[in-house]
């Protein structure tokens, strides 16, 4: 698997050269004012999938980048050795490597290793019997409802999928991997069309590689296409498409294959044209002279056999790629006619054979003494742009590009001589060639060859230059019309992100040539205003690249626009709205497309252009197209935020807030908003602006399901929250007078908010089981769910704004507000929206990914908000959108401090009712079954988390039954775990190790958990067989990573012989394995808890050898922190966080000291050989490492005579011991290492 031709020995040289280049530049770019700095982000490095590897990335050193780059190899090899082992690891791989690939998305490395791991899953045939069953599993919930209320069904948010479990992982964990893996392939497929260069190589290769349960052969073809395209001069993709092809070929039916081959195999006909044949034919030649004398001995059939066979012992590539190709269009049989393709005399591959003008043009006078002969190159230029462009054969093609290269500079200096001949007005004679050879240009300045690059990318340069001229400025002439066109379709380009970045570049080069031509005069800027119409153009066009390449180029543009104040005074607002109204049209964007990053980037980069030049801008300009002054401007954004499109109404409303404040009398956006509300008729304008009264959206039928007027009316009551929100959060209006009673422009806010939570929000059997519901299709079903939980997230967001800022209209304040007016505000009794909001907020922290709910498993276990981009840093919660888990958190919290007794034993019976459901028992959890569910299982433990650390866990559980208490359920919980411990994958190690976290915080006793670490009952080997009549050593707990080096520490006496490695196997416990795989969370819990631990630790320490190990791992812990002070930052995550450490330090040691005397002496005391119980040189050892990590960790508290935990005695007194006479003088080594914290 992989690109094997790639030469990874030249490493960041060669393959990771566009991005360290970027890097670079970054560090070699003169420093600027932190104002400049602020005002001109990285494009790129605000989108999470970013354009091309050519921009910038996060990368912090190079040298890291660097070894990244080359793990490929690595985790290749790894993985081919020990493909048994790997499939246990499948899943917490990729999502590990999905995840720094979603993070970092231009490092190309993380593509290479998940296409190796897809690639070795195809191998090991892991997602073979994994099917998506046409039919749902459904559980059903045993709950009673209210009549209003529909029965509860249970649903998981992933297909059922058929257990097929070889390797001993269950059919529902592969579905969740396939899963995973589909729906990411799914995001990069989409980069296919925006990377460049090694980047896009290494995206290819992936999409190539999965296996054939996730090819869908219609997404898959563009990639398959521009592999094919670049092979030609990369051959290593050209093998990758063969093998994706001829893959396909082997393990899909032809059926879903042939109705794409007319768009494959054209791709493959410039494999097999004359110049790829010339080179195989020079080889088939000399093959055919060395054989020629025994050709008389055999047949033909022999002879050509013969030399095929020296053709792939001489493993040409460009042969090998050849025959591949001709066998693979055998095997086709007749479909191989597709391989001609389709014949279109206007295509871009047939230059060659239509002639470009009507009337000869390029003439070239022979400068012979004698005689001149004029010779015209018109009819040779198509085919040497053919040849430029597409000749496989490398020396044809640089010479063709040099040839074009200098036709262009004599057509160039002939035009400058007598540009316009007698026809001052119409275009120069050159212009129809121009108009042909502009794109190719554009496409060879792009080319992946160097040479080709850097003769044409400086030429475009030159052009620009030259035709935004002085006698090009005062008109719009055709060749500067004709150049700008080509420019304008390259950076619209929707399938090469390289032309797109570098058209972007071009055109910020015209606009600044342009400007640099002008003078005062209106006429001179005809160049800019040509070019901001087109721009214009693209930014208003449906498709998403037109409008990503307009934001690029503004993007440009911006550094260049915002020194000029005279077209600032007459631009800025008709871009601010022109892109706005492009940012609407995104709305509908895949979300891969990183297009409404790429427009809000440029809106906020010209806002503040507008704020620098604000005492300009407030004065009414007649010149302005749009928007007259900026008061205009900022009502016309007003009028925005009641928009639909979420992308434009979050700008508006950030735009509002930073411009605002520029008007005379503002001190603020909320200020303006108070005086917009203060004037006539100014909170009926509001409300109808919000709430979108004009559009008059009517409330669906609950009772039948109509998506697209469901999605409508999502989407209204979307926008009225984010717009209460924002009026919430950013002024101190009170909330009364907006939904006062007896008003003209009465609201329908929030009978609105009530009618979606008690019969849309939660989705019915009956609507469910509904015809029109099961036959939405996955991405239906995902935007539907995606927009229903959206108003719900809103919801819960507005009802914790409200409850902090606005305690008097909260839903929760009893005594606040008269009956009458809740029954009108919220569409009747408050009981109603009580018990419908704290049903769906359970549902959404114990189970928000079943089909009733259907947050998908991303939106459920997120933790953190999207890191906001540039410029958004500033924004509060209101804007960066609290994922899951953290609003219910945050929710659940305020409702305990804000509920009144009677409304917190409501919320209580709720919580308790939906906890004794089935489906929310976390003890019904099965590691071991065929049928575990990760999906679900991860919710659950996260939803219990979530509880516990609002403190309404235990008390609710409590409260269920006494045969349930707390402390029961954290003992069942954490001895369900211990009695599997040695069965459990990769994956459900992890999964049990979280839920061992939430069970020991659950008041586990002290002596619970230390019993379960001290069971001796013996594990079974690889046999099978238990082994107990074999004592354990002395010290060895039998999970040693080095045994053989520990083997030879253990003294050999009569009593004991030497263990060996199967012996070890064997002898491992149940409670040693118990803690070498959740080491991390017992010792968490124990440092959380030491003064609890210390004393049974250390007391029993020499009687128990699990003891030792925990306190060694305590104190390597402490000592780790104490070295590392850079992560001594932040605040206490855990309790193993170096932080918490460190802080904890003295306590530890508080409860260490005073029991560390009576744990060792038994190990310190002199030798005696007439006693049985004298400590063995391992045990001596041990007792030296404990006391010296002590004096690492604080030797001042330890040996100071001031403090009360002062062993100095002690120490001394072993030292005394183990440097005695009788001690050999090899053992004495290791007592003086104590000595320099004496001499301290």
């Amino acid at each position: 698997m992989g690109m094997k031709a790639v030469k990874r020995e030249t490493g960041v040289q060669n393959s990771e050269r566009p991005a360290l280049e970027a890097a670079k530049g970054k560090e070699q770019e003169p420093e600027k004012e932190k104002e400049e700095e602020e005002e001109a982000p990285d494009l790129m490095n605000e989108q999470p999938a970013p354009i091309s590897s050519g921009e910038s990335s996060d990368i912090g050193h190079i040298l890291d980048y660097n070894a990244g780059a080359q793990q490929d190899g690595s985790l290749n090899d790894a993985v081919s050795n020990r493909q048994t082992f790997f499939s246990r690891w499948v899943y917490l791989l990729g999502r590990d490597l999905i995840q720094w690939s979603n993070t970092y998305p231009l490092v190309s490395g993380f593509y290479k290793l998940l296409a190796i791991t897809l690639g070795n899953c195809d191998v090991i045939q892991y997602f073979e019997g994994v099917t998506e069953s046409d039919e749902t599993h459904e559980t059903q919930l045993e709950e009673e409802e209210n009549a209003e209320d529909s029965q509860a069904i249970i649903t998981p948010a992933t297909p059922h999928l058929k257990p097929a479990a070889k390797d001993g992982e269950s059919g529902a964990n592969k579905g969740v991997c396939m899963h995973l893996f589909k729906r990411f392939i799914g995001e990069v497929l989409v980069r296919v069309q925006q990377y460049k260069d090694e980047l896009l190589s290494s995206v290819i290769e992936l999409v190539l590689s999965v296996p054939k349960q996730l090819v869908q052969v219609s997404l898959l073809v563009p990639a398959l296409q521009t592999a094919f395209r670049m092979g030609l001069r990369y051959l290593s993709l050209a093998v990758v498409g063969l093998d994706a092809l001829e893959h396909w070929l082997a393990v899909l039916p032809l059926v879903s294959v042939r109705p794409f081959l007319p768009q494959i195999l054209p791709c493959l006909n410039d494999y097999l044209s004359k110049e790829w044949a010339e080179q195989r034919d020079t080889a088939l030649l000399a093959d055919l002279a060395n054989t020629a004398s025994s050709a008389r001995k055999r047949n033909r059939a022999d002879l050509i056999e013969s030399i095929l066979s020296t053709t792939d012992q001489r493993k040409d590539p460009a042969a090998v790629v050849q025959q591949r190709i001709i066998r693979l269009l055998g095997r086709l049989g007749g479909d191989n006619i597709h391989l001609l393709g389709a014949v279109n005399l206007m295509a871009p591959g047939t230059e060659s054979e239509m002639a470009w003008d009507t009337t000869p043009r390029v003439k070239f006078t022979l400068p012979f003494p004698d005689v001149k002969p004029e010779i015209y190159l018109d009819s040779v230029l198509p085919r040497v742009v053919e040849l430029a462009e597409g000749a496989s054969d490398r020396q044809t093609k640089v010479a063709a590009c040099e040839l074009l290269h200098s036709v262009v500079l004599y057509m160039t200096g002939t035009n400058a001589h007598n540009p316009r001949q007698s026809n001052t007005d119409g275009p120069t004679p050159f212009f129809k060639i121009y108009q042909r050879l502009f794109p190719s240009l554009l496409r060879l300045a792009v080319d992946i060859d160097p040479v080709t690059h850097q003769l044409f990318a400086p030429l475009l340069l030159q052009l620009v230059h030259w035709f935004t001229s002085a006698k090009n400025a005062t008109q719009e002439s055709a060749e500067t019309t004709a150049l700008l066109d080509a420019i304008v379709d390259a950076v619209g380009n929707g399938s090469d992100g390289a032309l797109r970045d570098f058209a972007a570049r071009i055109l910020a080069e015209f606009f600044l040539w342009s400007v640099k031509r002008v003078s005062n005069s209106k006429k001179s800027l005809i160049n800019v205003k040509a070019l901001l119409k087109r721009l214009y153009s693209l930014a208003h066009h449906p498709n998403p690249y037109k409008r990503l390449g307009s934001a690029l180029t503004f993007k440009q543009l911006y550094r260049i626009f915002r020194e000029e104040r005279q077209l600032v005074d007459v631009f800025v607002f008709e871009i601010m709205h022109n892109n706005l109204f492009s940012l609407r049209l995104a709305h509908n964007d895949d979300p891969s497309l990183p297009t409404p990053q790429a427009i809000s980037s440029v809106v906020r980069a010209f806002a503040r252009v507008i704020e620098r030049y604000s005492d300009t801008l407030l004065k009414v300009n007649k010149v302005r197209r749009e928007h007259t002054d900026l008061s205009s401007f900022v009502d016309w954004l007003f009028q925005q935020v009641g928009q639909f499109e979420n992308h434009s109404r979050i700008e508006c409303m950030t735009l509002i807030n930073m411009l605002a404040p520029l008007l005379p009398g503002v001190g603020s956006g909320g200020d303006w908003i108070k005086q917009k509300l203060a004037s006539k008729n100014g909170l009926a304008s509001l409300i109808a602006i919000f709430e979108a009264t004009d559009k008059a959206v009517r409330p669906p039928s609950a009772a039948r399901f109509e998506r697209e007027k469901r999605q409508l009316w999502f989407t209204q009551l979307l926008t009225a929250l984010d717009c209460y929100i924002w009026l919430f959060a950013e002024t101190d209006i009170d909330p009364e007078p907006v939904f006062q009673l007896g008003s003209k422009a009465k609201s329908q806010f929030f009978p609105t908010v009530v009618l979606y939570l008690s019969h849309f929000a939660y989705t019915s059997s009956a609507i469910r089981q509904a015809e029109a519901f099961q036959s939405l299709t996955p991405s239906e079903l995902e935007k539907y769910n995606y927009l229903k939980n959206r108003v719900l997230l809103r919801t819960f967001h507005l009802v914790i704004l409200l409850a902090t800022k606005h305690p008097k209209f909260s839903p929760f304040e009893q005594k606040q507000i008269p009956p009458h007016k809740m029954a009108a505000w919220f569409g009747g009794p408050k009981e109603k929206f009580s018990r419908h909001f704290y049903r769906l907020l359970f549902y959404c922290i114990l189970c928000p990914t079943i089909s009733q709910i259907g947050f998908s498993t991303e939106e459920a276990e997120a933790n953190k908000s999207r890191t906001p981009s540039a410029g958004q840093e500033a924004r509060s919660d209101v804007w960066t959108a609290p994922p899951l888990r953290q609003l219910t958190k945050r929710l659940c919290k305020l409702l305990q401090t804000k509920l009144e007794d009677k409304e917190l034993q409501q919320m209580r019976k709720i919580l308790r009712d939906c906890l004794a459901l089935p489906e929310h028992n976390i003890l019904g959890i099965d590691f071991t079954s065929q049928n575990f569910n990760v999906q679900k299982a991860m919710c659950l433990i996260g939803g219990y988390e979530q509880l516990h650390s609002c403190d309404m866990l235990l008390p609710f559980i409590t409260g269920i039954g006494a045969s349930q208490s707390s402390t029961p359920l954290g003992e069942r919980l954490v001895t369900t775990i211990f009695e599997s411990a040695s069965k459990y994958s990769p994956l459900q190690r992890a999964i049990a190790g979280r839920l061992l976290q939430l069970a020991l915080g659950l008041n586990l006793p002290v002596k619970s958990l230390l019993t379960l670490l001290t069971d001796t009952t013996p594990i079974k080997d690889t046999t099978g067989v238990t082994n107990p009549s074999i004592p354990a050593p002395p010290i060895s707990l039998g999970l040693e990573e080095e045994p053989e080096e520990r083997s030879t520490q253990t003294p050999v006496s009569p009593k004991s012989a030497p263990v060996t490695t199967s012996e070890i196997v064997k002898k491992a416990t149940k409670g040693a394995i118990f803690y070498k795989h959740f080491q991390n969370q017992i010792d968490g819990h124990i440092l959380a808890h030491f003064p609890d631990y210390a004393k049974p630790l250390l007391y029993l320490l020499p009687k128990q050898p699990i003891y030792l190990r925990i306190v060694q791992s305590l104190l390597d812990r402490h000592l780790k922190a104490k070295s590392h002070p850079g992560a001594q930052s932040g605040r206490p995550t855990s309790p193993t966080s170096a932080l918490f450490l460190v802080t904890n330090r003295h306590g530890f040691l508080e409860a260490t000291l005073p029991h560390i005397e009576k744990a060792l002496k038994s190990w310190t005391n002199p030798d005696d050989q007439d006693s049985k119980t004298a400590a063995t040189q391992q045990q001596k050892e041990s007792a030296l490492d404990l006391l010296h990590k002590l004096l690492q960790l604080d030797a001042t508290l330890v040996l100071s005579p001031s403090s009360t935990m002062n062993i100095m005695p002690f120490v001394t007194h072993v030292l005394a011991v183990f440097l005695g006479m009788g001690v050999p003088l090899a053992f004495k080594i290791q007592p003086l290492e104590f000595l320099p914290h004496f001499l301290s």
